[in-house]
């Protein structure tokens, strides 16, 4: 299971999260507490739509 040397169990997996990993996470999560995989979904969408109307604001100012 264990690759490289000074690697920990968890703590070095976080570091190289791939969006795959991330994927299988999530799915584990969705299944184990959907009220949680909610919570998430509206935070990433809350993040992305903020981002998107800075942007556009900005775009709009010039």
């Amino acid at each position: 299971m264990e690759k490289g040397g000074h690697e920990g169990g968890g703590n070095g997996d976080t570091k190289k999260i791939t969006p795959i990993k991330a994927f299988e996470i999530i799915k584990k999560v969705a299944k184990e507490n959907p009220v949680a995989m909610a919570i998430v979904w509206i935070a990433i969408g809350a993040i992305f739509a903020m981002g998107a109307m800075r942007r556009f604001y900005h775009i709009k100012k010039q």
